[in-house]
């Protein structure tokens, strides 16, 4: 869900984070990302939650036959809602990765990245 931030130079937190000697990254930048990370992951559980809720829910509705045009589109368009909550947290979080580095570190991470 990423790819569109890291084709365009701004990294997952946690790829950053296993590269942080390399990157040199001060104190202040780790705890950041770490926070970031941790943001973006807590984020995903949540939102992993809600997607297994709305499929439980279209399985129960569909095993018993009580699925109706109505519910079908209500628990399908919540399930959209919950792919781009989580496509939205993932690429915050590469957004927010991106301004905490410096052009020399993102560049030392591409470069990093294509071995």
């Amino acid at each position: 869900m990423a790819m569109v931030a890291e084709m365009n130079h701004y990294p997952m937190p946690d790829k950053v984070l296993k590269l942080k000697h390399e990157l040199d990254l001060s104190s202040i930048q780790i705890k950041q990302i770490e926070e970031i990370n941790t943001y973006m992951h807590r984020r995903r559980l949540q939102i992993g939650g809600s997607v297994i809720g709305t499929e439980r829910t279209l399985d129960s509705l569909f095993r018993t036959r009580k699925m109706n045009d109505g519910a079908l589109i209500f628990y399908t368009n919540r399930y959209g809602l919950y792919q781009g909550e989580l496509k939205n947290a993932i690429l915050q979080a590469c957004l927010a990765t991106q301004k905490l580095l410096s052009e020399k570190q993102l560049a030392r991470f591409e470069a990093l990245q294509k071995r």
